[in-house]
């Protein structure tokens, strides 16, 4: 879960940043941040976004922007996991 699942998410955003000639160099230090709040805080803790402020309209906006049906359905699973913690 924690290497193979997170770099098939990078590739996911890597093929979205491509799709708008974007390079996803630009998320490394997001990621790398990401990384780094596991130093102090359980994964739990540092869980972030949409789904955990409960903000269903940047959620529906975010699904309804992904082309791909498998990545709705992998945005859509995940988000529900996060709300249901």
């Amino acid at each position: 879960f924690a290497c193979n699942f997170s770099n098939a998410m990078f590739t996911i955003a890597d093929d979205l940043l491509k799709a708008d000639d974007m390079d996803i160099n630009i998320m490394l230090p997001l990621i790398q941040q990401t990384v780094n709040k596991l130093q102090t805080m359980s994964p739990r803790e540092a869980q972030t976004g949409p789904a955990v402020r409960k903000d269903a309209i940047v959620m529906e906006k975010q699904l309804h922007a992904l082309t791909d049906p498998r990545w709705k359905e992998i945005y859509a699973l995940l988000s529900a996991y996060i709300l249901e913690r």
